[in-house]
Protein backbone atom coordinates (compact mmCIF):
# COMPACT_ATOMS: atom_id res chain seq x y z
CA UNK A 1 0.00 0.00 0.00
CA UNK A 2 2.89 2.34 -0.75
CA UNK A 3 0.61 4.69 -2.63
CA UNK A 4 -1.36 5.34 0.55
CA UNK A 5 1.77 5.86 2.65
CA UNK A 6 3.25 8.41 0.28
CA UNK A 7 3.73 11.88 1.69
CA UNK A 8 2.40 13.17 -1.60
CA UNK A 9 -1.10 11.71 -1.10
CA UNK A 10 -2.78 14.86 0.22
CA UNK A 11 -1.93 14.05 3.88
CA UNK A 12 -3.12 10.46 3.29
CA UNK A 13 -6.73 11.65 3.05
CA UNK A 14 -7.57 9.19 0.29
CA UNK A 15 -10.90 7.42 -0.14
CA UNK A 16 -10.50 3.86 -1.45
CA UNK A 17 -13.46 2.67 -3.54
CA UNK A 18 -13.73 -1.02 -4.39
CA UNK A 19 -16.00 -1.33 -7.42
CA UNK A 20 -16.41 -4.45 -9.61
CA UNK A 21 -16.95 -3.04 -13.11
CA UNK A 22 -14.62 -0.90 -15.17
CA UNK A 23 -17.51 0.97 -16.76
CA UNK A 24 -18.76 2.05 -13.33
CA UNK A 25 -15.30 3.17 -12.24
CA UNK A 26 -14.69 5.24 -15.35
CA UNK A 27 -18.18 6.78 -15.24
CA UNK A 28 -17.95 7.76 -11.56
CA UNK A 29 -14.44 9.15 -11.85
CA UNK A 30 -15.56 11.39 -14.72
CA UNK A 31 -18.53 12.64 -12.69
CA UNK A 32 -16.42 13.38 -9.62
CA UNK A 33 -13.96 15.33 -11.73
CA UNK A 34 -16.80 17.45 -13.11
CA UNK A 35 -17.71 18.57 -9.59
CA UNK A 36 -14.13 19.34 -8.63
CA UNK A 37 -13.13 16.14 -6.78
CA UNK A 38 -9.68 14.76 -7.65
CA UNK A 39 -10.57 11.18 -8.60
CA UNK A 40 -8.77 8.42 -10.47
CA UNK A 41 -8.77 4.66 -10.91
CA UNK A 42 -5.92 2.19 -10.53
CA UNK A 43 -3.58 1.83 -13.47
CA UNK A 44 -2.59 -1.41 -15.14
CA UNK A 45 0.76 -1.41 -13.36
CA UNK A 46 2.04 -0.37 -9.95
CA UNK A 47 4.33 2.27 -11.45
CA UNK A 48 1.43 3.75 -13.38
CA UNK A 49 -0.67 3.82 -10.22
CA UNK A 50 2.05 5.59 -8.20
CA UNK A 51 1.58 8.65 -10.38
CA UNK A 52 -2.02 9.03 -9.27
CA UNK A 53 -0.92 10.33 -5.87
CA UNK A 54 1.78 12.69 -7.09
CA UNK A 55 1.18 16.30 -6.11
CA UNK A 56 -1.79 15.24 -3.99
CA UNK A 57 -3.74 14.20 -7.08
CA UNK A 58 -6.00 11.43 -5.79
CA UNK A 59 -8.66 12.21 -3.22
CA UNK A 60 -10.79 9.27 -4.36
CA UNK A 61 -9.13 6.21 -5.85
CA UNK A 62 -11.14 3.47 -7.58
CA UNK A 63 -10.12 -0.12 -8.24
CA UNK A 64 -11.58 -3.59 -8.50
CA UNK A 65 -11.17 -6.06 -5.65
CA UNK A 66 -8.87 -8.09 -7.91
CA UNK A 67 -6.63 -5.07 -8.54
CA UNK A 68 -6.36 -4.11 -4.89
CA UNK A 69 -5.57 -7.63 -3.75
CA UNK A 70 -3.05 -8.12 -6.55
CA UNK A 71 -1.26 -4.82 -5.85
CA UNK A 72 -1.04 -5.68 -2.15
CA UNK A 73 0.57 -9.02 -2.94
CA UNK A 74 -2.23 -11.00 -1.32
CA UNK A 75 -3.54 -12.66 -4.46
CA UNK A 76 -2.79 -16.37 -4.29
CA UNK A 77 -2.30 -17.05 -7.99
CA UNK A 78 -2.02 -13.90 -10.03
CA UNK A 79 -5.13 -11.78 -9.86
CA UNK A 80 -7.87 -13.18 -7.64
CA UNK A 81 -11.02 -14.44 -9.29
CA UNK A 82 -13.98 -12.07 -9.05
CA UNK A 83 -16.00 -13.95 -6.41
CA UNK A 84 -12.94 -14.94 -4.42
CA UNK A 85 -11.63 -11.39 -4.46
CA UNK A 86 -14.85 -9.94 -3.09
CA UNK A 87 -14.98 -12.57 -0.37
CA UNK A 88 -11.57 -11.31 0.79
CA UNK A 89 -12.23 -7.56 0.71
CA UNK A 90 -11.90 -7.52 4.51
CA UNK A 91 -8.14 -8.03 4.04
CA UNK A 92 -7.91 -4.48 2.68
CA UNK A 93 -8.88 -3.07 6.07
CA UNK A 94 -5.85 -4.68 7.76
CA UNK A 95 -3.62 -2.28 5.81
CA UNK A 96 -5.46 0.80 7.07
CA UNK A 97 -5.05 2.64 10.38
CA UNK A 98 -7.36 1.55 13.17
CA UNK A 99 -10.64 3.40 13.22
CA UNK A 100 -10.63 4.13 9.48
CA UNK A 101 -14.33 4.38 8.57
CA UNK A 102 -15.72 1.87 6.09
CA UNK A 103 -18.93 2.08 4.08
CA UNK A 104 -20.56 -0.69 2.03
CA UNK A 105 -23.20 0.15 -0.57
CA UNK A 106 -25.30 -2.33 -2.50
CA UNK A 107 -28.69 -2.49 -4.17
CA UNK A 108 -31.68 -4.80 -3.67
CA UNK A 109 -30.05 -7.05 -1.09
CA UNK A 110 -32.29 -9.15 1.15
CA UNK A 111 -31.56 -9.83 4.81
CA UNK A 112 -29.49 -12.96 4.14
CA UNK A 113 -27.37 -11.21 1.53
CA UNK A 114 -26.77 -8.23 3.84
CA UNK A 115 -25.45 -10.57 6.53
CA UNK A 116 -23.13 -12.29 4.07
CA UNK A 117 -21.79 -8.98 2.77
CA UNK A 118 -21.12 -7.74 6.31
CA UNK A 119 -19.11 -10.91 6.95
CA UNK A 120 -17.12 -10.59 3.73
CA UNK A 121 -16.23 -6.97 4.44
CA UNK A 122 -15.29 -7.70 8.04
CA UNK A 123 -17.91 -5.53 9.69
CA UNK A 124 -18.40 -6.20 13.40
CA UNK A 125 -21.65 -7.64 14.70
CA UNK A 126 -22.74 -4.14 15.74
CA UNK A 127 -22.64 -1.80 12.78
CA UNK A 128 -24.90 0.97 11.57
CA UNK A 129 -27.27 0.03 8.75
CA UNK A 130 -29.30 2.29 6.48
CA UNK A 131 -31.92 0.40 4.49
CA UNK A 132 -33.82 2.18 1.74
CA UNK A 133 -36.68 0.48 -0.06
CA UNK A 134 -35.86 -0.34 -3.69
CA UNK A 135 -39.41 0.63 -4.63
CA UNK A 136 -39.55 3.33 -7.31
CA UNK A 137 -43.06 4.71 -7.53
CA UNK A 138 -42.54 6.09 -11.04
CA UNK A 139 -42.06 2.59 -12.50
CA UNK A 140 -45.21 0.69 -13.49
CA UNK A 141 -44.92 -3.11 -13.73
CA UNK A 142 -46.45 -5.57 -16.18
CA UNK A 143 -46.27 -9.37 -16.31
CA UNK A 144 -47.63 -11.11 -19.40
CA UNK A 145 -47.09 -14.38 -21.23
CA UNK A 146 -45.17 -14.02 -24.47
CA UNK A 147 -45.82 -15.94 -27.68
CA UNK A 148 -43.42 -17.75 -29.98
CA UNK A 149 -44.21 -15.40 -32.89
CA UNK A 150 -43.37 -12.32 -30.74
CA UNK A 151 -46.70 -10.67 -31.43
CA UNK A 152 -46.29 -9.42 -27.86
CA UNK A 153 -43.74 -6.93 -29.26
CA UNK A 154 -46.00 -5.53 -32.00
CA UNK A 155 -46.54 -2.38 -29.92
CA UNK A 156 -42.78 -1.79 -29.89
CA UNK A 157 -42.53 -2.23 -33.66
CA UNK A 158 -45.35 0.31 -34.14
CA UNK A 159 -43.66 2.75 -31.79
CA UNK A 160 -40.32 2.55 -33.64
CA UNK A 161 -42.06 3.00 -37.00
CA UNK A 162 -43.96 6.04 -35.77
CA UNK A 163 -41.28 7.78 -33.74
CA UNK A 164 -38.03 6.56 -35.38
CA UNK A 165 -35.14 8.56 -33.86
CA UNK A 166 -37.56 9.97 -31.28
CA UNK A 167 -38.42 6.48 -29.98
CA UNK A 168 -38.19 6.48 -26.17
CA UNK A 169 -35.06 4.76 -24.88
CA UNK A 170 -35.83 1.06 -24.43
CA UNK A 171 -33.79 -1.79 -22.94
CA UNK A 172 -34.71 -5.39 -23.72
CA UNK A 173 -32.99 -7.81 -21.34
CA UNK A 174 -32.53 -11.43 -22.40
CA UNK A 175 -31.08 -14.27 -20.35
CA UNK A 176 -29.53 -16.19 -23.27
CA UNK A 177 -27.90 -15.19 -26.55
CA UNK A 178 -30.44 -17.19 -28.56
CA UNK A 179 -33.17 -14.82 -27.38
CA UNK A 180 -31.08 -11.78 -28.32
CA UNK A 181 -30.75 -13.17 -31.86
CA UNK A 182 -34.47 -14.10 -31.91
CA UNK A 183 -35.65 -10.60 -31.02
CA UNK A 184 -33.10 -8.84 -33.22
CA UNK A 185 -34.15 -10.93 -36.23
CA UNK A 186 -37.83 -10.24 -35.52
CA UNK A 187 -37.31 -6.48 -35.33
CA UNK A 188 -35.25 -6.52 -38.53
CA UNK A 189 -37.93 -8.41 -40.41
CA UNK A 190 -40.79 -6.28 -39.11
CA UNK A 191 -39.16 -2.88 -39.46
CA UNK A 192 -37.18 -3.19 -42.68
CA UNK A 193 -34.25 -0.93 -43.51
CA UNK A 194 -36.37 2.20 -43.88
CA UNK A 195 -37.43 2.00 -40.24
CA UNK A 196 -34.39 0.24 -38.78
CA UNK A 197 -31.88 2.92 -39.70
CA UNK A 198 -31.81 6.69 -39.40
CA UNK A 199 -30.72 8.02 -42.77
CA UNK A 200 -27.68 10.26 -42.65
CA UNK A 201 -23.95 10.47 -43.16
CA UNK A 202 -22.90 8.32 -40.21
CA UNK A 203 -21.82 4.65 -40.55
CA UNK A 204 -24.68 2.15 -40.53
CA UNK A 205 -23.91 0.70 -37.09
CA UNK A 206 -23.96 4.22 -35.65
CA UNK A 207 -27.24 5.16 -37.32
CA UNK A 208 -29.11 1.99 -36.38
CA UNK A 209 -32.10 2.53 -34.11
CA UNK A 210 -31.63 -0.95 -32.59
CA UNK A 211 -28.40 -2.21 -31.03
CA UNK A 212 -27.10 -5.37 -29.37
CA UNK A 213 -25.06 -5.44 -26.16
CA UNK A 214 -23.67 -8.56 -24.49
CA UNK A 215 -20.28 -9.93 -23.48
CA UNK A 216 -19.09 -10.78 -27.00
CA UNK A 217 -20.37 -7.65 -28.74
CA UNK A 218 -17.40 -5.75 -30.26
CA UNK A 219 -16.36 -2.85 -28.04
CA UNK A 220 -17.05 -0.30 -30.76
CA UNK A 221 -20.68 -1.40 -30.94
CA UNK A 222 -20.98 -1.45 -27.15
CA UNK A 223 -19.71 2.13 -27.14
CA UNK A 224 -22.29 3.08 -29.77
CA UNK A 225 -25.08 1.78 -27.50
CA UNK A 226 -23.82 3.39 -24.29
CA UNK A 227 -23.03 6.69 -25.99
CA UNK A 228 -26.52 6.79 -27.51
CA UNK A 229 -28.22 6.04 -24.20
CA UNK A 230 -26.16 8.77 -22.57
CA UNK A 231 -27.67 11.20 -25.07
CA UNK A 232 -25.26 11.35 -28.02
CA UNK A 233 -26.22 8.82 -30.68
CA UNK A 234 -29.01 7.25 -32.72
CA UNK A 235 -29.62 3.92 -30.97
CA UNK A 236 -32.92 3.95 -29.13
CA UNK A 237 -33.54 0.24 -28.46
CA UNK A 238 -30.86 -2.05 -27.00
CA UNK A 239 -31.25 -5.82 -26.83
CA UNK A 240 -28.91 -6.81 -24.05
CA UNK A 241 -27.73 -9.29 -21.49
CA UNK A 242 -27.40 -8.43 -17.82
CA UNK A 243 -23.94 -6.99 -18.53
CA UNK A 244 -25.66 -3.73 -19.50
CA UNK A 245 -27.54 -3.50 -16.21
CA UNK A 246 -24.73 -3.40 -13.67
CA UNK A 247 -23.92 0.11 -12.54
CA UNK A 248 -25.00 2.01 -15.65
CA UNK A 249 -26.82 5.28 -15.11
CA UNK A 250 -28.75 6.08 -18.27
CA UNK A 251 -31.03 8.98 -17.31
CA UNK A 252 -33.90 8.71 -19.80
CA UNK A 253 -34.84 5.03 -20.20
CA UNK A 254 -38.62 4.76 -20.43
CA UNK A 255 -39.11 1.04 -21.08
CA UNK A 256 -37.27 -1.93 -19.62
CA UNK A 257 -38.53 -5.15 -21.18
CA UNK A 258 -37.57 -8.53 -19.79
CA UNK A 259 -37.92 -11.30 -22.36
CA UNK A 260 -37.88 -13.85 -19.61
CA UNK A 261 -37.42 -12.75 -15.97
CA UNK A 262 -33.99 -12.63 -14.38
CA UNK A 263 -32.86 -15.67 -12.43
CA UNK A 264 -33.01 -13.83 -9.09
CA UNK A 265 -35.28 -11.13 -7.68
CA UNK A 266 -32.33 -8.88 -6.90
CA UNK A 267 -31.14 -8.99 -10.53
CA UNK A 268 -34.72 -8.47 -11.74
CA UNK A 269 -35.14 -5.28 -9.72
CA UNK A 270 -31.68 -3.94 -10.53
CA UNK A 271 -32.42 -4.30 -14.24
CA UNK A 272 -35.91 -2.84 -13.83
CA UNK A 273 -34.29 0.09 -12.03
CA UNK A 274 -32.54 1.15 -15.24
CA UNK A 275 -35.88 2.75 -16.14
CA UNK A 276 -37.07 6.13 -14.95
CA UNK A 277 -33.85 7.31 -13.34
CA UNK A 278 -34.82 10.88 -14.23
CA UNK A 279 -37.99 10.51 -12.14
CA UNK A 280 -40.37 10.46 -15.10
CA UNK A 281 -43.00 7.79 -15.77
CA UNK A 282 -41.40 4.49 -16.79
CA UNK A 283 -42.36 0.86 -17.35
CA UNK A 284 -40.94 -2.57 -16.58
CA UNK A 285 -42.58 -5.22 -18.76
CA UNK A 286 -41.87 -8.90 -18.06
CA UNK A 287 -42.76 -11.12 -21.01
CA UNK A 288 -42.05 -14.80 -20.65
CA UNK A 289 -42.41 -18.18 -22.28
CA UNK A 290 -42.65 -21.35 -20.24
CA UNK A 291 -38.99 -22.17 -20.89
CA UNK A 292 -37.88 -18.90 -19.27
CA UNK A 293 -39.15 -19.92 -15.83
CA UNK A 294 -37.36 -23.26 -15.54
CA UNK A 295 -33.98 -22.00 -14.32
CA UNK A 296 -35.23 -19.13 -12.15
CA UNK A 297 -34.94 -19.15 -8.39
CA UNK A 298 -38.03 -20.18 -6.43
CA UNK A 299 -38.66 -16.59 -5.34
CA UNK A 300 -38.85 -15.47 -8.98
CA UNK A 301 -41.20 -18.32 -9.91
CA UNK A 302 -43.44 -17.41 -6.98
CA UNK A 303 -43.39 -13.70 -7.89
CA UNK A 304 -44.36 -14.40 -11.52
CA UNK A 305 -47.18 -16.70 -10.48
CA UNK A 306 -48.45 -14.26 -7.83
CA UNK A 307 -48.13 -11.25 -10.13
CA UNK A 308 -50.54 -12.76 -12.64
CA UNK A 309 -53.31 -12.73 -10.02
CA UNK A 310 -52.42 -9.95 -7.59
CA UNK A 311 -50.25 -6.83 -7.35
CA UNK A 312 -47.06 -7.25 -9.39
CA UNK A 313 -45.25 -4.57 -7.36
CA UNK A 314 -45.87 -6.44 -4.13
CA UNK A 315 -44.92 -9.76 -5.71
CA UNK A 316 -41.54 -8.43 -6.86
CA UNK A 317 -40.64 -6.17 -3.93
CA UNK A 318 -42.06 -7.75 -0.77
CA UNK A 319 -38.86 -9.79 -0.28
CA UNK A 320 -36.94 -6.52 0.15
CA UNK A 321 -39.65 -4.32 1.69
CA UNK A 322 -42.29 -6.05 3.80
CA UNK A 323 -44.33 -2.84 3.98
CA UNK A 324 -44.67 -2.41 0.23
CA UNK A 325 -48.14 -1.32 -0.90
CA UNK A 326 -49.73 -0.85 -4.35
CA UNK A 327 -49.39 2.58 -5.90
CA UNK A 328 -52.38 4.89 -5.91
CA UNK A 329 -54.03 5.37 -8.35
CA UNK A 330 -53.92 1.65 -9.08
CA UNK A 331 -53.50 2.10 -12.85
CA UNK A 332 -50.04 3.55 -12.11
CA UNK A 333 -49.01 0.46 -10.11
CA UNK A 334 -49.14 -2.57 -12.43
CA UNK A 335 -51.27 -4.24 -15.08
CA UNK A 336 -53.04 -6.41 -12.48
CA UNK A 337 -53.98 -3.47 -10.26
CA UNK A 338 -54.99 -1.49 -13.37
CA UNK A 339 -57.74 -4.04 -13.99
CA UNK A 340 -59.42 -3.19 -10.67
CA UNK A 341 -58.68 0.54 -10.62
CA UNK A 342 -61.69 2.78 -9.90
CA UNK A 343 -60.01 6.16 -9.93
CA UNK A 344 -62.98 7.72 -11.74
CA UNK A 345 -65.98 6.78 -9.63
CA UNK A 346 -66.75 3.14 -10.31
CA UNK A 347 -64.31 2.85 -13.24
CA UNK A 348 -60.82 3.80 -14.40
CA UNK A 349 -60.48 6.58 -16.95
CA UNK A 350 -57.03 5.38 -18.10
CA UNK A 351 -57.14 2.58 -20.69
CA UNK A 352 -54.78 -0.38 -20.48
CA UNK A 353 -51.53 0.05 -22.37
CA UNK A 354 -50.99 -1.86 -25.59
CA UNK A 355 -48.38 -4.11 -24.02
CA UNK A 356 -50.89 -5.03 -21.27
CA UNK A 357 -53.25 -6.37 -23.90
CA UNK A 358 -50.70 -8.76 -25.42
CA UNK A 359 -52.30 -12.16 -24.94
CA UNK A 360 -51.28 -15.74 -25.40
CA UNK A 361 -54.25 -15.97 -27.75
CA UNK A 362 -52.19 -14.03 -30.27
CA UNK A 363 -49.99 -17.12 -30.55
CA UNK A 364 -52.57 -18.80 -32.79
CA UNK A 365 -52.75 -15.89 -35.21
CA UNK A 366 -51.19 -16.28 -38.62
CA UNK A 367 -48.03 -14.23 -38.76
CA UNK A 368 -48.32 -11.68 -41.60
CA UNK A 369 -45.99 -12.05 -44.59
CA UNK A 370 -44.17 -8.98 -45.83
CA UNK A 371 -42.43 -8.67 -49.20
CA UNK A 372 -38.79 -7.66 -48.74
CA UNK A 373 -37.26 -4.95 -50.89
CA UNK A 374 -33.60 -5.10 -51.95
CA UNK A 375 -32.78 -2.53 -49.24
CA UNK A 376 -34.52 -4.74 -46.67
CA UNK A 377 -32.50 -7.76 -47.78
CA UNK A 378 -29.24 -5.80 -47.59
CA UNK A 379 -30.16 -4.49 -44.13
CA UNK A 380 -30.97 -7.98 -42.86
CA UNK A 381 -27.79 -9.45 -44.36
CA UNK A 382 -25.56 -6.80 -42.75
CA UNK A 383 -27.14 -7.25 -39.34
CA UNK A 384 -26.94 -11.06 -39.48
CA UNK A 385 -23.27 -10.93 -40.54
CA UNK A 386 -22.56 -8.70 -37.55
CA UNK A 387 -24.32 -11.16 -35.24
CA UNK A 388 -22.54 -14.11 -36.85
CA UNK A 389 -19.13 -12.54 -36.24
CA UNK A 390 -20.03 -11.74 -32.66
CA UNK A 391 -21.32 -15.25 -31.99
CA UNK A 392 -18.29 -16.90 -33.62
CA UNK A 393 -15.98 -15.04 -31.26
CA UNK A 394 -18.00 -16.23 -28.27
CA UNK A 395 -16.95 -19.87 -28.42
CA UNK A 396 -14.08 -21.88 -29.97
CA UNK A 397 -16.58 -24.65 -30.76
CA UNK A 398 -18.25 -24.55 -34.16
CA UNK A 399 -20.74 -26.92 -35.77
CA UNK A 400 -19.70 -27.07 -39.42
CA UNK A 401 -21.72 -27.55 -42.55
CA UNK A 402 -20.69 -27.57 -46.22
CA UNK A 403 -20.20 -23.82 -46.30
CA UNK A 404 -18.51 -23.00 -43.01
CA UNK A 405 -19.46 -22.65 -39.38
CA UNK A 406 -23.10 -22.96 -38.44
CA UNK A 407 -23.80 -20.80 -35.44
CA UNK A 408 -27.32 -20.38 -34.02
CA UNK A 409 -28.66 -20.96 -37.53
CA UNK A 410 -26.56 -18.07 -38.87
CA UNK A 411 -24.36 -20.01 -41.32
CA UNK A 412 -22.80 -18.12 -44.22
CA UNK A 413 -24.97 -19.85 -46.82
CA UNK A 414 -28.16 -18.84 -45.04
CA UNK A 415 -27.04 -15.22 -44.70
CA UNK A 416 -25.96 -14.91 -48.33
CA UNK A 417 -29.23 -16.36 -49.63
Amino acid sequence: MNRLESDQCDDNNVVIVVSPLEYIRVQQVERLKRIGVRAAFLGNSLSETHGLCSEGFAQVLYGSAEQWLSDMGTSRKGQAAFREAFSRVSELRSFLPGGTPALALTATAGEDMRKRLAKFIGFPGEHFRIIVSPNKNNIRFTIIKADKHLNCLNWLVEMIRDKKEHTPFTLIFCQVVNDIVFIMSYLLMQLGSSNFYVRGNTPEQQSSLVGVYYSQTPQSLKDTVTTSFEGDGCTRVAIASSSLSMGVDFPNVKYVIHFGPSKSLSSQLQEAGRAGRDGSEAFNIIMYLRKHIRNCEKQVKHAIKSGEKSCVRQALLSHFDKDIQPNVPLHACCNTCHMICKCHGDMCNVPLFKFDNASIEEDIQVTPIRTLSEDDKKCLKNALEELQGSLRSQSPVAVLNCDGSHLFGLDTYTIQT
